[in-house]
């Protein structure tokens, strides 16, 4: 599936196959009050990176991924609750595209459901007051670490830099 233009609104499952945005040249694939998906996302055609968008509703990804335009989480309401706007959840590592680039807005960037395994990003940025969740058991190894505002609950690992931008709060758990 090839979405030219806007997104995807409440999609059921999307099952199997491929999805990607836009015919060339750098896209969005928006997905709006989704729920699983299981095809793989992935650049367009044209040779243009495509960036993932999760705005509200919980969004799932077990698909093996390779978009290279990043991965954004939007929030609009209280990240805490399970069932905030704006929550995506890795089920597999290779749902993760290789050196993603996250950014978390308010949203929830959920990898507590993952089987064993070191999720790897280029960068995280943490903003808005939103959640990255994983527990105590599951690793983050991220080469930039951008904090602003919100809520870090994983095990972070590697050599990565880590830079606090702005006077908001950032809060680790204790374990």
């Amino acid at each position: 599936l090839t979405l030219t233009s806007g997104g995807l609104l409440w999609p059921p499952a999307i099952e199997n196959g491929r999805l990607t945005a836009g015919l060339e040249g750098p896209a969005e694939l928006v997905i709006r009050e989704g729920r699983a998906i299981r095809a793989d996302i992935l650049d367009n055609a044209g040779g243009g990176s495509v960036g993932l968008v999760v705005t509200e509703g919980a969004v799932r990804l077990s698909g093996d991924n390779s978009y290279t335009g990043g991965t954004w989480v939007v929030g609009s309401g209280d990240p805490i609750s399970n069932s905030a706007p704006g929550r995506l959840t890795i089920e597999k590592l290779s749902a993760i595209p290789e050196n993603d680039r996250v950014f978390v807005d308010n949203g929830v960037y959920d990898v507590e459901s993952l089987r064993p395994g070191t999720v790897r990003l280029a960068e995280l940025h943490l903003r808005g007051g939103g959640r990255v969740t994983g527990f105590s058991t599951r690793p983050i190894d991220v080469q930039e670490l951008y904090l602003e505002e919100g809520y870090f609950n994983a095990i972070l690992v590697g050599n990565g830099s880590i830079v606090k931008e702005t006077d908001g709060t950032v809060t680790f758990p204790e374990y």
